[in-house]
């Protein structure tokens, strides 16, 4: 597996994601241009197949492409143009995919089937960064939420999906959550702030809807990042188990290529045809304050973040104390439907050592904080189970479905973009 970064995302440059029904076409394709594929991975539920290839012979394919005189000049011209667009050179993948697309509709009359790349993805917390940017690394604090309490029985059928980073066993859930041996994390000499991401978002949901189940699936690694069909993956076993609310607090920008985000629209489509999905808007509001060498060229302060701005998803921004829009969260930018509170939110978080990120998003120069399980954190990833938990609420208090509940706040709310 080769993971690539290209100047918005980054991506396993040696995959392709394929819808099933096109697997064959397009595995003949790819080898008629002397790339040699591996045996593919199908997934029924989601309907689609991950399409490993041997890294070494993609190269080869786009020298291939390179030679067809009856699309070599548009893919040069495309390569030019996404070139000048991102402020760099374009992976061979991308290449390769442009050149395919070329090739399918020249021979079957602009019919293209559907393929992408495998990208990857990462919680919402920073801008654009992971761990920084605009919105500040996680602060220690003396501060501590309020018990939690609700009626017996009252939320007994509430349950809300969470995917993200491993969960921190920490007083404050207990009883409120489920998750399986692997996805807990355990004590450690020292942590990564990363690392408490999950255990953080839950407290926003479990402080609107102190008596829900919160079922956590791991899809993040230790450092909140992961890969497009493993989330994929894990949001198509969520959609069998049918929880009213699936919480997202992660995503991926618009792409270097510009092609949609083919593997999480089709895990979100089967997702939210049982469950209402809710996700983070993203942190990239504040862009232009940001120092050029922390935004990638091309990254705007409405670039859409998906799954949050994909149709079928609640895309949640944040507000501040005063309740305006807060200055990292997106604006000018319509896909986010709803506000919540995202900034300096009093959040469970992990209890010793941690290795606090600096703005630029690595540990490579990281301090090392003290905390006793409260930190204060900002960002559309707090807001986001805000909104999830607010929905719970609703459902609990009325017992209405979790569609309706939505609903209501959807009509009720301007979220002010």
């Amino acid at each position: 597996m080769t993971a690539a970064k290209g100047r918005l995302e980054t991506f396993h440059g040696d995959q392709i994601v394929v819808a099933l029904a096109d697997l064959d076409v397009v595995v003949r394709e790819v080898e008629a241009l002397h790339a040699r594929t591996k045996k593919p991975i199908r997934h029924s539920r989601l309907g689609l197949a991950l399409l490993p290839l041997h890294g070494e012979s993609i190269n080869a394919a786009v020298r291939e492409l390179s030679h067809d005189e009856g699309i070599a000049g548009d893919l040069a011209a495309y390569s030019h143009d996404r070139q000048a667009a991102t402020g760099g050179d374009l992976a061979p993948i991308d290449v390769l995919l442009k050149g395919l697309r070329l090739r399918f509709a020249r021979a079957y009359g602009n019919w293209l089937p559907s393929f992408g790349k495998n990208r990857t993805i990462s919680k919402i917390l920073g801008s654009p960064h992971v761990g920084g940017g605009g919105v500040g690394p996680a602060k220690a604090t003396n501060d501590v939420l309020s018990p939690r309490s609700a009626p017996a029985g009252e939320y007994h059928s509430v349950r809300i999906g969470l995917l993200d980073t491993r969960m921190f066993h920490h007083d404050w859930l207990a009883g409120g959550y489920l998750a399986r041996p692997g996805d807990l994390l355990g004590g450690q000499a020292e942590y990564r702030s990363t690392q408490a991401h999950a255990t953080s978002v839950a407290s926003c949901i479990l402080q609107q809807a102190p008596g829900a189940e919160v079922h956590l699936r791991r899809v993040l690694d230790d450092d909140a990042s992961g890969d497009s069909w493993a989330v994929a993956t894990a949001m198509a076993e969520v959609a069998e188990a049918g929880f009213d609310i699936v919480n997202l607090s992660f995503g991926e920008y618009f792409t270097d290529d510009g092609e949609p985000p083919l593997v999480i629209d089709t895990a979100v489509q089967v997702l939210s045809a049982r469950s209402v999905v809710v996700a983070a808007a993203g942190n990239h509001g504040n862009i232009k304050s940001l120092p050029p060498d922390l935004v990638p060229p091309g990254l705007a302060e409405n670039s859409p973040s998906y799954p949050a701005a994909l149709p079928e998803v609640v895309a949640v921004g944040a507000l501040d104390d005063a309740g305006r829009r807060a200055p990292f969260s997106p604006k000018n930018a319509p896909w986010v439907r709803l506000m919540a509170p995202g900034v300096d939110r009093t959040v469970a978080f992990l209890d010793g050592k941690v290795l606090v990120a600096p703005e630029d998003g690595s540990f490579r120069d990281a301090e090392l904080v003290t905390f006793d399980g409260w930190a204060k954190c900002s960002g559309t990833s707090y807001a986001a189970g805000t909104i999830s938990g607010a929905i719970a609420a609703r459902m609990a208090g009325s017992g209405i479905p979790a569609r309706d509940a939505a609903g209501q706040l959807l009509r009720q709310h301007d979220p002010g973009y």
